[in-house]
This record gives C-alpha cells, structure tokens and sequence, in this order.
C-alpha cells in the first residue's frame, strides 16, 4: 500500500511539474521564485534567501525552466542535504540572460560516483530543462561541503 502511494505521489508531482504556473504568467520569474523561496523557508528548518540582481524579462520558455530547475535543486536541497542554509541568487548574465544558482551548506556528494550509478533523476531532468531552454547546467559538490546547482541561459 505504502509502494503504491508513493508511486501515485511521483506521478502527481510529475504532472503538476508539467503545468506552466498561473504565477509565473501573472507575476514573473523573480516574483514566483520569490515567492517559492519564503514559503520554503517558512516551513523548513534549514534558512533559505532568495536575493535577485538585474534580471530582466526572458522569453516564457526560459523563464519556466529556470523556475523548474529553481524548483527541483530546492526540493533536492531540502530533502537530502541535511543543509541549514541555501542560498538562492538569480542574477543577469552578460549576455543579457540569467544565471541562476542554488547553493546549500549541506553534506554535499560525489557528482561522478552519482552519474556512474545512474541514480538522481532530479539531476538528469534539471540538465534536460537546461539544455531545452538553450543553457547549460552545471554541479558543484563535493562530499563534506555542499552543493551549487548553476544554471545559465542566453539572452532572448
């Protein structure tokens, strides 16, 4: 019963991570993820920021990954790193696009032992929002002393 719950969670959350949110049409990136960030830091124990530095608007399909990559680095984050703060920080590439890094002081990992093991989903759907958005994502970690999830995208 238990396996069965949780595999209807995944798939709820897979449909749900699919829908364009009302709040990113309405409000804008930096708004939506401001706003992500303080609910996640209300309710969980780790301190989580948000600080934003000259972004300007981006084309719609640029935003949203980067909202969804915001998103899942968060929820990683949160659930395996044990970390008491991350740091969001979504600021102007040179090229007129955005960099977006989120960075935890949690335990950190191995990010080649993760990839030869196939396991980290979360990682290979980040890299694959990325890329469909014409940026690159890039991971920083080691064991012992956090994590950097980096994504940047080009301007528009």
């Amino acid at each position: 019963m238990a396996a069965l719950a949780a595999e209807a969670a995944d798939e709820l959350r897979a449909a749900v991570t699919e829908l364009r949110p009302a709040a990113l049409d309405e409000d804008g990136l930096v708004a939506t993820l401001r706003t992500h960030v303080h609910v996640l830091d209300r309710a969980h124990t780790a301190h989580v920021t948000f600080t934003c530095d000259g972004v300007r608007a981006l084309p719609a399909a640029q935003e949203e990954a980067l909202l969804r990559v915001a998103q899942e680095a968060l929820h990683n984050t949160l659930r395996h790193s044990d970390a008491d703060r991350v740091e969001v920080t979504l600021a102007r590439a040179g090229s007129g696009g955005a960099v977006l890094k989120v960075t935890d002081s949690g335990k950190g990992f191995d990010p080649k032992s993760v990839r030869r093991a196939g396991r980290h989903l979360g990682l290979v759907s980040m890299r694959d929002r990325a890329s469909g958005a014409g940026g690159r994502l890039t991971v920083h970690s080691e064991p012992g002393k956090g994590t950097t999830i980096e994504m940047e995208v080009p301007g528009g």
